[in-house]
């Protein structure tokens, strides 16, 4: 059997951080809490260089709406100590400095991303859009037809040349 993870304790290694369990179990409570520490923690500069990833759109709003609860409560209890739950009265050791940096999250927690895994592949592949070039392997001003202006595997039917014409029926639109 797998033993319970110690969110307050729990050490924080650099990279990935993978959350399994059963429903019901806390995995929306721990990840707040493990976005929290690494903040408090200094193992991020800010919330930018965070990305969770869930299967439901619902579930991403509900981390994003648990995630800014939780910074609140996480910035109270930093400057006081005062919180019913013990993992948030453990984040007084951060201090006044803890409480800023939560301030601070607070204020640009809009460029937090909390994706599904198709949009978080969907702005992946944006993003890097602009680095990919393709190489076109036809030439279109010598290989598409004259008439319909479709490449060789799609035209209308015949290869026209400048001074012929195009095989496919009258009633087609030119493209």
């Amino acid at each position: 059997m797998t033993e319970a993870f110690d969110l307050a304790n729990a050490p924080l290694t650099d990279g990935t951080v993978l959350l399994e369990a059963s429903a019901g179990t806390g995995k929306t409570w721990t990840l707040c809490g493990i976005v929290l520490r690494l903040l408090l923690e200094k193992s991020v500069d800010d919330l930018t260089q965070v990305l969770v990833v869930t299967f439901t759109i619902a579930a991403t709003e509900e981390l994003k709406t648990r995630l800014r609860t939780g910074l609140q409560r996480a910035e109270a209890a930093c400057r006081t100590g005062d919180d019913p739950d013990p993992f948030y009265r453990g984040l007084r050791r951060h201090g006044e400095a803890g409480a800023r940096r939560c301030a601070q999250a607070l204020a640009e927690f809009d460029r937090l991303t909390i994706s599904t895994i198709h949009g978080s592949a969907n702005d992946c592949s944006r993003k890097r859009r602009s680095r990919v070039t393709r190489r076109s392997t036809w030439n279109s001003s010598r290989t598409k037809c004259r008439c319909c202006m479709r490449p060789p595997r799609m035209r209308c039917g015949s290869m026209a040349s400048s001074t012929s014409r195009c095989a496919a029926p009258q009633s087609r639109s030119p493209r």
